[in-house]
């Protein structure tokens, strides 16, 4: 849910990056964080683990101009990979606007792709919420990786049952950065045209 400060005259948007370990969360908000003008972003947060890329979060505010005079800002999030930190992913989820799933295009990973998104569903149910009440996006990284190692799109389709979930959906990979930005883009626009839309400001949570 988006927050709205008054007092600074600013509306924040919360985009998490979810999916199993070491699948490019991780990577895809680097990318991002290395490439937006240092004014406009802050500090990145980075909390590796021997086990895992992320232990709780990376955090990343993005400002993005503003719409009905507030300024907009964006705040990246990403969620840990591993299964025993459940509990910070719940934390995590709380007040989302936007979400990008980002799956592991190899197929030694399809089923860990799977469990990730049962498990994404499942926290997002603890919230009286599922994937189609939020603005999301199926990023499919790693494309850049030899053809035997990767699955096809037209696999991953329909292991995740994209189609039928009708989520839009983008391949690329985090190392050149193909598509992550676009994929980011996307999210992000579609969370503004939601809250332009809306006349009562006051469906927005707000802070004073």
């Amino acid at each position: 849910m988006s927050f709205i400060n008054f007092v600074k005259g600013e509306v924040e948007f919360k985009i998490v990056y979810y999916g199993c370990a070491l699948g490019g969360k991780t990577s895809s908000i680097g990318y991002v964080h290395e490439r937006v003008d240092a004014q406009d972003r802050g500090n990145l947060v980075l909390l590796p683990t021997q086990n895992d890329r992320t232990l709780f979060f990376d955090f990343l505010p993005i400002t993005g101009g503003s719409v009905k005079g507030f300024k907009v800002r964006f705040k990246l999030w990403t969620v840990p990979g591993q299964v025993m930190y459940n509990a910070t992913r719940q934390l995590v989820l709380r007040g989302v606007d936007g979400l990008i799933f980002i799956v592991d295009s190899q197929w030694d990973r399809m089923d860990a792709n799977i469990e990730s998104l049962k498990n994404l569903e499942e926290n997002l149910a603890t919230l009286d919420l599922s994937p189609e009440q939020l603005t999301w996006m199926l990023f499919y990284n790693k494309r850049d990786l030899a053809e035997e190692q990767i699955a096809p799109v037209e696999a991953i389709d329909l292991l995740l049952r994209a189609p039928e979930r009708k989520v839009d959906r983008l391949g690329g990979d985090c190392v050149t950065g193909r598509n992550v930005f676009r994929t980011l883009n996307l999210v992000t626009q579609k969370v503004l045209r939601d809250f332009l839309v809306k006349d009562d400001l006051e469906n927005y949570e707000a802070y004073r």
